[in-house]
């Protein structure tokens, strides 16, 4: 025999709040989400290739602020149809993403070495064309 017990009752003997309880009964919340609190905004793929796109464009010389890291983030959001333009990303959303991916860093711009300006030729620069 199986016991039946409401939403409000089961909330309260196992100390679970009850939008929790409800999402869950409505089919708001997969049930394989182990993770409290909201749900990521990108899928892990979708988190995945940005993270490779920020890592290629590091390599190549050109490394993101952090309100560029956001900026691009929040265009990718508003493309795939997940936020909206006037609802862009935080530096929350960035430090939470950054720790997903250690391998990628946010470092302060430094000015152009003149050893390194002078060694920027055609030829060095379409090397990497």
């Amino acid at each position: 025999m199986i016991n039946h017990m409401s939403v409000q009752r089961a909330a309260t003997t196992y100390g679970v709040p009850v939008t929790t309880l409800k999402d869950m009964v409505h089919g708001n919340i997969p049930l394989d989400n182990v993770q409290s609190g909201r749900t990521q905004l990108f899928s892990k793929d979708q988190e995945t290739m940005l993270a490779r796109h920020i890592n290629s464009m590091a390599e190549v010389g050109y490394g993101y602020s952090q309100t560029e890291a956001i900026n691009l983030a929040s265009d990718y959001a508003v493309h795939l149809g997940l936020r909206d333009k006037d609802h862009p990303l935080t530096l929350r959303w960035l430090y939470k993403f950054l720790s997903r991916f250690p391998e990628l860093s946010v470092k302060k711009p430094r000015i152009l070495e003149s050893a390194r300006a002078r060694c920027a030729t055609r030829g060095a620069i379409s090397n990497y064309e």
